[in-house]
């Protein structure tokens, strides 16, 4: 479940297509934070958010000495 916390975005769209169970989600992330569900979904809100900031940038990986072990 932390792992689905940290990709919010891909845990929603495999609970739609039933792959996961939403409410266990917001349930653990409680839990663990020992917060309300709207501390979750103001959390979930600022993600996304950041999220939507990030995306308007191009962004290129620099893998360093190990680019050249990467196939092309």
């Amino acid at each position: 479940m932390c792992h689905h916390v940290k990709h919010i975005g891909l845990a929603g769209i495999l609970a739609d297509k039933g792959e996961l169970d939403y409410d266990e989600l917001i349930e653990h992330f409680c839990g663990v934070n020992n917060c309300t569900k709207r501390d979750f979904e103001e959390t979930r809100a600022k993600a996304f958010e950041v999220w939507e900031n990030r995306s308007q940038y191009e962004w290129k990986q620099d893998f360093g000495k190990y680019g050249d072990f990467i196939k092309k």
